[in-house]
């Protein structure tokens, strides 16, 4: 789910009701509908991949450092996978405070991600042709309001002010 806005408690219901051998219909489509949608956010940004793509949050949720689950670290995989360019910041992630399953997840899965981090968001946003916006914080909205016309926008979260943004804008998965 390229959003953000998982129903927190679906996959985990889901994975509980098939544990319990519950028929829970709801709970059970969210698993491929989200996957439905990290798909969509991924061919929309392959145009991207060589110009550069910059997201703005990689974490599950503003405000956590926690990348477990997150739709995000998915896409940022596939891409660099199919030799993109990205720069990501995301100012709750800091990699030298990362303990247990979270340090654990990063290490196995996205060994590189220092690589990819930047001090800033204008940083990323200046940089990049596509910039992604996967969290809704006043940071982000300000940054994207700096955007330049040639650059677009892929909006994740349903961004405020969506006038105030000069480069082309794109809603995704809402």
């Amino acid at each position: 789910m390229c959003s953000g806005r998982q129903f927190s408690g679906g996959p985990n219901i889901a994975r509980l009701a098939g544990r319990l051998d519950l028929d829970l219909p709801t709970p059970a489509g969210l698993l491929p509908s989200n996957r439905l949608q990290i798909d969509e956010c991924i061919t929309e940004l392959m145009e991207f991949r060589r110009d550069g793509i910059g997201l703005l949050g990689l974490s599950f949720k503003p405000g956590t450092d926690d990348l477990r689950e997150s739709p995000m670290v998915t896409v940022v995989e596939t891409l660099l996978g199919r030799g993109a360019t990205v720069r990501i910041h995301d100012p709750s992630l800091n990699l030298t405070k990362l303990v247990g399953s979270n340090l654990r997840y990063i290490q196995t899965e996205i060994p590189h991600i220092a690589n990819l981090l930047h001090g800033s968001a204008a940083e990323v946003v200046q940089a990049s042709q596509a910039i992604v916006v996967a969290h809704n914080t006043p940071a982000f909205q300000k940054a994207v309001q700096q955007t330049r016309p040639q650059q677009t926008v892929f909006d994740l979260v349903h961004l405020p002010e969506r006038e105030l943004i000069p480069a082309r804008y794109v809603g995704v998965c809402w």
